[in-house]
């Protein structure tokens, strides 16, 4: 994770965990800014998104890397009971995760916490994580995906006829995604 220096510190230190989160959400409205600068205004109604399947998940494309000049992208993702990615890390990206329905299990690093419609996350890159939807219903969330490359690993993958977990592995390589085996035990 890269540090944020303030002043009277070196770019190697690390910024305390009750003002990251801050810093990332200062950090997006940034980017929103410098997007709509650069691409003026967009509104995207109900049913012009790309929905796509990816691993038994429905992935809804709110806002793409083109309308944010590559800058950040923002995706729903719908998960089934018991549903979700497996553990991985992100080598460029990293994400801001919301729930907005469900409750889902997240995990960060050796870090698990059970999260609640209204919940909000900072996924970093460099950190293994994960989310596994533990409710009863449907989960529903929100991911802002800083920057927005990624999404193209979704549509390559919706794209395979029959994907298969090896052949999403394997596309995960040229984005810099690396799926990791489950904890032992599990």
């Amino acid at each position: 994770m890269h540090g944020v220096a303030r002043h009277g510190e070196s770019p190697g230190q690390r910024v305390s965990p009750r003002i990251a989160p801050l810093l990332v959400v200062i950090a997006v409205g940034c980017s929103l800014v410098q997007a709509a600068d650069v691409h003026g205004q967009n509104i995207i109604g109900f049913g012009e998104q790309r929905v796509l399947q990816v691993l038994g998940e429905a992935i809804t494309v709110k806002i793409d890397s083109e309308q944010t000049d590559g800058r950040y992208a923002v995706i729903e993702e719908v998960s089934p009971v018991g549903g979700g990615p497996p553990l991985h890390v992100h080598r460029h990206e990293d994400e801001v995760f919301y729930v907005l329905e469900g409750e889902v299990e997240l995990q960060l690093g050796d870090r698990r916490v059970r999260a609640k419609g209204g919940s909000t996350a900072f996924l970093p890159r460099d950190i293994p994580h994960t989310f596994r939807n533990v409710g009863r219903i449907p989960s529903k969330v929100l991911l802002v995906i800083i920057p927005a490359r990624f999404v193209g690993f979704f549509d390559e993958v919706h794209a395979l006829t029959k994907p298969t977990p090896e052949q999403a592995m394997e596309l995960g390589k040229t984005y810099g995604l690396t799926f990791l085996p489950p904890p032992k035990g599990e």
